[in-house]
């Protein structure tokens, strides 16, 4: 079974704005829905440096509570349906519906038309064993390194810095 992890990005730009991106983990890969239309599937190391302009908030999830295997099969079925962005929903509603698919519970986080209430439902529920921020690389002004620096403390309080650990996984 491999294991997985949420990535949420925190923003959607290099400025700080924006509702941030919900992407998953599984294996070596990351599966980030909406990027092209559809699914997005390359390998972490590659989506992490694509990335690189926006710090991520990693929740790396209990392989006892979220089935790999399952969330595996959801994604490549999803992906293989062609479903499409909007119209199949959007990347947090894809993340937090393979999250469903791999768990016995019911996982539905509140208003999670938000990357950031999959995060939050990920963390109340306990799936999470692992989580920390991977800090942008990107030079940023004062002013807009201020800013991401306060939204990272504000929504997730506590939360230690650090580098992905998933890049040391197999598939």
């Amino acid at each position: 079974m491999p294991q997985t992890a949420l990535l949420t990005p925190v923003c959607n730009t290099s400025y700080g704005d924006g509702s941030g991106h919900s992407a998953l983990v599984i294996g070596t890969k990351v599966y980030s829905f909406g990027d092209n239309g559809g699914w997005y599937v390359v390998a972490a190391k590659t989506y992490m440096a694509d990335n690189s302009f926006r710090p991520v908030l990693v929740q790396h999830l209990n392989g006892a509570k979220v089935d790999g295997a399952a969330m595996l099969k959801y994604a490549k079925g999803s992906r293989d349906a062609g479903e499409w962005y909007i119209f199949s929903g959007l990347c947090s509603h894809q993340a937090a519906y393979a999250i469903d698919a791999a768990t016995n519970e019911t996982f539905e986080p509140s208003g999670f038309d938000t990357p950031y209430a999959v995060a939050v439902e990920v963390s109340q529920k306990k799936y999470e064993t692992d989580r920390y921020v991977v800090l942008s690389s990107e030079k940023k002004s004062d002013a807009v390194a201020f800013k991401e620096l306060s939204r990272l403390i504000r929504d997730f309080p506590n939360c230690p810095v650090g580098q992905p650990k998933f890049y040391e996984w197999t598939d």
